[in-house]
């Protein structure tokens, strides 16, 4: 099936952005792992590899909880993209038994957002 109306390239950058940050929080050593950032980036911080990724400036992890609390509390960061006016949520998936069984526990709740203010 063809989209009906297929995104453009603004569209297609924001989509971008979201996968960098999404695979970045999984930090240094996934990212190594995977081959998303250079050996010579085990010894930064996963904040500052993760700026690196992604392309946002240091400083611009607000908040983050790197490593799972254990169940039903996976690691997550909050992310502040200056240059988009936007705050980011990521909350990082499967990374060890605890998120395993948070992931079985998990049901799907639909989220209603405000539309964005007038002019942004």
């Amino acid at each position: 099936d063809r989209l009906e109306d297929p995104p453009g390239v603004e569209e297609l950058e924001r989509w971008l952005r979201y996968m960098k940050m999404a695979s970045a929080a999984y930090g240094t050593s996934y990212m190594v792992a995977m081959g998303l950032a250079d050996v010579n980036t085990l010894g930064s911080s996963n904040e500052d590899a993760f700026c690196s990724h992604t392309g946002l400036p240091a400083g611009s992890v607000i908040a983050a909880q790197w490593e799972s609390e254990g169940y039903c509390r996976p690691g997550w960061l909050l992310v502040e993209e200056a240059a988009h006016r936007n705050v980011v949520l990521v909350v990082r998936g499967t990374n060890s038994n605890a998120d395993w069984l948070t992931d079985l526990r998990c049901a799907n709740v639909p989220v209603r957002l405000a539309p964005p203010a007038p002019g942004r």
